[in-house]
């Protein structure tokens, strides 16, 4: 039945591309949907063989002795339709009226990929008795935004990476870029009215919480040919964020990786204590290395990944809410080498309790397929990871575990696949921001250039189950339309290097992510990302409300 199915879409496909199809449907008021119902614009490839209803305007309608088939579209997308001569010969007059050109119409039926590609919803196949009327999809208000909170000069290809905190009931913003013709990091706050005025900080990373306020930043930077930074230096911050003093943790050097840096990072707990974790140069290899400052004293760093031959990189470090220590990274199958890299990474885990670590955990276990890091975040006893897409994940899928010291709780794919994601408590419930430069075409491996766009999203886990699909997008068709349209140079990707990209005036950058970031307050998030606009990159802004159940 598929194959017959398949064979008649190609055959419909090309006559609808004989035509030259350009049409798009009208924006429409919007409107809410029932319960389980979408539009062409919110489905995906996570929605494949399901049971879906979808909600939009036929733009084109061809009718042949097996059936008929067509388009319907919203004002971002389209997807297929397919009836079946059978089915399209039992419904009455009214029901066939539905699907004329121009009409808006609910279709029932499953999502199939067709060879070319193309998704259609086959019309008249009944879901199976275990299969929810339809797929929950997370929704939103947009409140405000996005706003550019740095508007640095034309033309800037600096990293504003923006961070985003709520200290004492007030939204506090980090960016990094020009303010008055100098470049640095700079501090802005709103207090539900207006936002301050910039001021400086120190360089490094930002870490700030009710308990106190604090940067990371390298203890020198090498000037030789290999470049790169040395050693640790944890800055303390006043109440008005002025720098208080600096106290060194680490000299060492991180020459032993392809990005020769130590990337301090760190985290604040429920008692104001500072956790610190970095990568540093082993003889021959790196280890990750932590320490811990209480607000007096600071404690002698100590190797956590334990295998100094090897190359532990990517860490990362979150704090149960009864003070369980855990940090992540990825570590090297083989002895470290720069020509080799040490073969293709998996990603391990440990634990510090009652001032013993754990021993190291795979959690990825995939040889010859690397995995990149993983992102942790903490909520109550248990530690919530994401990390990449691996040989064992479909296209638009990231690992999703749930662990508590060395019991995994949860595994499962999660229908999202990007290592920038945000993720924000309540209850037993998850809100999800994440973001990234997405294919603006169907994936061909043979084609050296491939044209991306910037995308945010949001998503909700509702105690049981992640919403499906890849959430409900955050940026507007206008704001998508002033948007830098990148191209990817296909032969730059491959494991240890930045991939590279062309912007649309012809010069090469290299690859970023959108560092999306979120706090909560008063039933709306508060997210801040990276973005490009008019070929400027710049830190934004963007306050929604979820209009989940």
């Amino acid at each position: 039945m598929k194959l017959k199915i398949f064979i008649i879409i190609i055959a419909v496909l090309a006559i609808f591309n004989g035509c030259g199809i350009t049409e798009k449907a009208a924006q429409e008021d919007e409107e809410v949907l029932p319960l389980g119902v979408i539009t062409p614009s919110q489905i995906d490839d996570s929605l494949i063989d399901s049971f879906v209803k979808v909600k939009g305007k036929i733009t084109l309608v061809h009718q042949d002795p097996n059936g008929l088939a067509l388009w319907m579209s919203d004002d971002k997308s389209r997807v297929g339709i397919r009836i079946e001569q059978a089915t399209w010969d039992i419904m009455s007059t009214a029901e066939q009226a539905q699907y004329e050109k121009g009409k808006t119409v609910t279709a029932e039926g499953m999502l199939v990929l067709a060879p070319t590609q193309e998704l259609f919803i086959v019309v008249g196949v009944e879901p199976p008795p275990d299969v929810a009327p339809g797929p929950l999809l997370a929704d939103v208000e947009i409140v405000s935004g996005p706003i550019n909170l740095s508007k640095q000069p034309a033309g800037s290809r600096g990293w504003p990476w923006p961070k985003i905190f709520l200290r004492d009931n007030t939204i506090v913003v980090t960016y990094r870029g020009e303010v008055k013709g100098k470049e640095s990091q700079w501090l802005i706050e709103n207090d539900g009215n207006a936002w301050s005025p910039p001021r400086e900080l120190p360089p490094g990373e930002v870490i700030i919480s009710d308990k106190g306020a604090y940067t990371l930043s390298a203890w020198k930077y090498t000037d030789r040919e290999d470049k790169g930074t040395v050693g640790v230096v944890l800055n303390v911050l006043d109440d008005n964020y002025a720098k208080i003093k600096s106290i060194t943790v680490d000299t060492r050097t991180c020459l032993h990786s392809i990005d020769r840096g130590t990337f301090p990072i760190g985290v604040i707990d429920n008692q104001g204590n500072v956790h610190i974790v970095w990568v540093a140069d082993t003889e021959i290899g790196t280890d990750i290395f932590y320490s811990r400052y209480d607000g007096n004293e600071l404690t002698e760093p100590v190797a956590v990944s334990t295998n100094p031959e090897k190359g532990s990189i990517n860490h990362n470090v979150a704090v149960d809410d009864y003070g369980v220590v855990y940090v992540s990274w990825s570590e090297t199958p083989e002895a470290w080498d720069p020509e080799t890299e040490g073969g293709y990474p998996d990603v391990y885990y440990s634990y510090l309790e009652n001032g013993t670590w754990s021993e190291p955990k795979n959690m990825s276990n995939t040889l010859d397929w690397g995995e990149y890091g993983a992102n942790l975040y903490a909520h109550d006893r248990y530690i919530h990871v994401f990390f990449g897409s691996s040989k064992l994940t479909e296209p638009g899928q990231m690992n999703y575990l749930v662990l508590r010291k060395d019991e995994i709780i949860r595994q499962e794919k999660a229908s999202f696949s990007f290592l920038d994601i945000a993720m924000i408590f309540e209850g037993d419930k998850i809100h999800a921001v994440y973001g990234h430069w997405a294919y603006s075409e169907p994936y061909d491996s043979s084609k050296e250039y491939l044209a991306l766009e910037g995308k945010v999203f949001y998503n909700y886990f509702d105690g049981q189950d992640w919403y499906a699909g890849m959430g409900a997008e955050l940026l507007s068709p206008e704001f998508s339309e002033n948007s830098e349209k990148p191209t990817l140079v296909a032969s730059s990707i491959g494991p240890g290097y930045q991939d590279t990209i062309l912007l649309e005036n012809g010069e090469t950058d290299l690859y970023r992510e959108m560092h999306p970031e979120a706090v909560y307050k008063d039933g709306l998030i508060h997210t801040v990302f990276e973005h490009n606009q008019h070929g400027t990159y710049d830190a934004y802004y963007i306050v929604f409300k979820p209009k989940n159940p």
